[in-house]
């Protein structure tokens, strides 16, 4: 099938003719946030290609067209700057390997979501924009944290039996014991043997629980209190100084500038008197706002009472 060059306003677009419309093999674009053409030469544009946008190292964000049905296989694979896509708000058959490897996706907006997400800030004052944004931080985790492609389901996105569902997939992870997978991984020579690197994997395991105990807590739309309790105490059972530290450790390597993560951490009580000062010593001399609110909850909350204050009393 001939396929045919087009240029539009970040530069150009590849794509083949279909019997319903256009679909889009290659590109060549330089910003790092697009809108692909909603048509082309008088075409509907009703498909992503195969390796379309394969190993795109600076695309940031991307609005696909409204009229898409089909995202082929790894269309998106190895865009590992991707955060934010917009996608129609239909069913849309989705190929193998599409967003692999895509571990910086953060957010998937359906088309409703579009004008609002682009036009107010990220932390929104209605709820219904509150609601939004809820539903696209948990759609984009079916891929690089949940790995539940059967999740990708655009027009029940956000409702409670979706939800539901999204949280069923989330326990059945929390639940699997540390070291699942790992026999089966060295067999098939994706890991060598020996102590040591059972345990990296083990702690692999951990913080990706972390990941998703996290992101749900913060996006809790519809979640129930056992489960919210359940992940709570997860992570105050992995933060600084006790067994394992994987809550501290992905607070700290991967959203230690992020408000929201920092004050659900606190708010835990994942910090206390004594793991405090492992923390701030972890943080050395960067991490500005995390160290700021740490300090601050040690001065407002962790302050122990001079003995010598006591007896003026």
């Amino acid at each position: 099938m001939e396929s045919i060059q087009k240029e539009v306003e970040d530069g150009y677009v590849e794509y083949v003719r279909g019997r319903e419309g256009a679909v889009i093999i290659g590109s060549s674009l330089h910003k790092v946030s697009v809108s692909l053409p909603e048509e082309l030469d008088g075409l509907p544009v009703i498909g992503i290609g195969k390796k379309a946008f394969l190993g795109n190292k600076q695309l940031r964000s991307i609005r696909l067209p409204r009229q898409l049905q089909e995202l082929e296989d790894w269309a998106f694979a190895n865009c590992d700057s991707l955060r934010n896509l917009w996608i129609p708000r239909r069913e849309i058959k989705l190929g193998k390997g599409v967003f692999t490897k895509c571990r910086k996706l953060r957010r998937i907006w359906t088309e409703e979501h579009r004008t609002r997400a682009e036009a107010g800030p990220r932390y929104s004052e209605t709820e219904d924009e509150r609601r939004d944004e809820d539903t696209a931080a948990l759609l984009a985790a079916v891929f690089p944290v949940l790995e539940a492609e059967y999740l990708f389901d655009p027009p029940e996105a956000g409702s409670r039996q979706w939800l539901q569902k999204w949280d069923a997939r989330m326990l059945t992870i929390l639940h699997k014991e540390d070291d699942s997978g790992y026999t089966s991984r060295i067999l098939c020579g994706e890991e060598d043997s020996g102590t040591d690197n059972q345990e990296l994997y083990r702690g692999e395991q951990r913080r990706k629980k972390v990941r998703l105990a996290f992101l749900r807590l913060i996006h809790r739309r519809g979640l129930p209190e056992t489960v919210k309790e359940e992940l709570e105490t997860y992570l105050r059972e992995h933060t600084k100084g006790r067994a394992s530290e994987e809550t501290w450790e992905v607070l700290l390597g991967e959203h230690a500038d992020e408000s929201e993560y920092i004050q659900l951490f606190i708010s835990l009580g994942c910090a206390a008197e004594d793991n405090l000062d492992g923390m701030l010593a972890d943080a050395g001399e960067g991490y500005g706002e995390m160290k700021a609110r740490l300090l601050r909850y040690r001065d407002e909350n962790l302050r122990q009472t001079d003995f010598f204050d006591g007896l003026a009393l």
